[in-house]
């Protein structure tokens, strides 16, 4: 049952005032279709029947995606090497995007367990 998990997602939205009312932020989540806001599988290792398959040269699983900006890490280091801070703006749009990540892959019956900053992405719009 998600129905549980959207409520926990949603009453930490409104906790934090990026989504001033309740209702609101149900029927935006809920509505949401998030297969349209995940970048482009380009490919990945694989055997002839298409089925998961380490690199034969490397040994690894590879996946490949269309080209990134930068990664959260990156924007967090430059943060850090020049000693600034993100605008709350920016704090509240890295915030609605993890929220949208973690919940469009709930919603389509997958659990993220190694979300971290350079694995984040940012693309051109």
């Amino acid at each position: 049952d998600r129905e549980p998990n959207l409520k926990l997602i949603l009453e930490e939205l409104h906790k934090h005032g990026d989504i001033t009312s309740y209702a609101t932020a149900y029927t935006t989540l809920s509505q949401m279709n998030f297969r349209s806001v995940f970048v482009e599988l380009l490919g990945y290792s694989r055997d002839e029947l298409w089925n998961p398959k380490p690199d034969p040269e490397t040994g690894l699983h590879f996946i490949i995606f269309e080209l990134g900006k930068e990664t959260l890490k990156d924007v967090l280091n430059g943060c850090l090497n020049n000693q600034e801070k993100l605008a709350v703006q920016e704090l509240r749009n890295i915030h609605w995007a993890l929220v949208s990540i973690v919940c469009g892959l709930q919603s389509e019956g997958y659990v993220h367990l190694d979300i971290k900053p350079a694995g984040l992405m940012r693309y051109e719009l």
